[in-house]
C-alpha cells in the first residue's frame, strides 16, 4: 500500500461547502505523477484557502462565471483509492478568471474513509518539514498538487486529525446515549460469548488490526435501539457491530439492524453514511444472507466459539 496526499480547490457555489472532498486529478502532461496509484492506497485531501474562479460559455455565447466557497486551509478528507487512475472520458479544458486554463485530464476515483477532523496548514507544513509559512502553491511532483509520502507521514497526518475530532465525537455520542434499560433481557448464550468476545478482542476476532472498542451495547436514548459492540477502526471510521446467534436462509433482522444502526450513527456524528462501517457477526451464516448483505454495504463474519 502507498500513501499520498493531493490538493483541491474549494468546492465551487453550486455545491455544499463542507461536502467531503472525492477523486484525484492530475493535468493533461501529469499522467506519469498519477499512474503508480493502486486500488487500496490511501490518499489526504488538502482543501486550499481559495481556488480559481470558472468561466463557462452558454449556447448562446453568454459567459458565466462559477465562483467559488472560502476553503478551509488544511486536510479535510481521507480517501481509498477504488478505481485504476485512467483519463476521465467528460473531462474537457477549464478556463478561469485569470485567464488561464488546464485540462484535468487523469483521475482516479476514491471512496471517502473520514471526513470529520482536519490539519491545519501549518500544522501540516511540520509533518511534511516545510517552513510552516509553505502556502503550499505549485505543490507535488512536477507542480501537479499530488505527491507520495512515507508511512510516517501519514500516520503523523492520521494522529492529528483524529484528534482535532476526537472530542466532539465524544460530546456527541455521550448526548445520544441512555444507560440500557433493562439490560439484554433474553440474551441467550452464543450471542452473549460472541459479544463479549468481539469487545474483548476486535482485532482478534474479527481478523483486521487497529481496531478498538468504544462501547458494549451503546444505546441510542431517542430510538431505544441498541447497539451490539460499537467500534473504531485505524482510519478512525466507527463500526457498529451486530450479533446474530445464526442466520439461516431468508434471515433479515440482522441485515436491517445494521442498515439502521449505520444511518443512526451517521446523522448523530454528522458524518456521511459512507463513512460509518457496519458488520453482522454470526455462528452460523447461510450463503443467500452473506450475498445479499454484502450488497448493501454489510461486512459479515462467521465465527466459531473456538476462535
Amino acid at each position: 500500500m502507498k500513501y499520498w496526499l493531493t490538493t483541491h480547490w474549494p468546492h465551487l457555489r453550486t455545491k455544499r461547502q463542507d461536502a467531503p472532498h472525492d477523486g484525484v486529478w492530475v493535468a493533461d502532461d501529469k499522467r506519469d505523477v498519477i499512474a503508480p496509484m493502486k486500488v487500496g492506497d490511501l490518499v489526504w485531501i488538502y482543501e486550499s484557502q481559495s481556488g480559481r474562479d470558472i468561466v463557462q460559455e452558454k449556447a448562446d455565447g453568454e459567459r458565466q462565471l462559477l465562483k467559488r466557497h472560502r476553503g478551509r486551509g488544511g486536510v479535510v478528507t481521507l480517501c481509498e483509492i477504488s478505481a485504476t487512475p485512467e483519463e476521465d472520458p467528460d473531462s474537457q479544458i477549464e478556463k478561469y478568471a485569470n485567464g488561464t486554463s488546464i485540462w484535468w485530464r487523469w483521475h482516479a476515483e476514491t471512496r471517502t474513509a473520514n471526513s470529520a477532523g482536519f490539519v491545519s496548514r501549518e500544522d501540516l507544513n511540520r509533518l511534511l518539514g516545510y517552513m510552516s509559512t509553505n502556502p503550499l502553491r505549485g505543490f507535488g511532483t512536477r507542480n501537479s498538487g499530488l505527491m507520495e509520502i512515507s508511512p510516517e507521514i501519514y500516520a503523523g497526518i492520521l494522529v492529528a486529525f483524529r484528534a482535532s475530532h476526537a472530542q466532539e465525537d465524544d460530546d456527541k455520542l455521550r448526548h445520544g446515549r441512555t444507560s440500557p434499560r433493562g439490560g439484554p433481557g433474553g440474551e441467550g448464550p452464543i450471542h452473549r460469548a460472541l459479544k463479549n468476545a468481539i469487545a474483548q478482542n476486535p482485532s482478534l476476532v474479527l481478523r483486521e488490526e487497529g481496531l478498538e472498542l468504544v462501547q458494549l451495547e451503546y444505546p441510542f436514548g431517542a430510538t431505544g435501539d441498541r447497539i451490539d459492540v460499537l467500534l473504531r477502526d485505524r482510519l478512525g471510521r466507527y463500526v457498529a457491530v451486530e450479533v446474530e446467534p445464526e442466520c439461516p436462509v431468508g434471515h433479515i433482522a440482522g441485515p436491517l439492524q445494521c442498515m439502521k444502526y449505520r444511518s443512526l450513527l451517521a446523522y448523530q456524528l454528522g458524518r456521511e453514511v459512507d463513512e460509518v462501517r457496519t458488520c453482522l457477526v454470526t455462528h452460523d451464516l447461510e450463503d443467500n444472507v452473506r450475498s445479499k448483505s454484502e450488497k448493501y454495504g454489510i461486512e459479515c463474519f462467521e465465527i466459531s466459539l473456538d476462535h
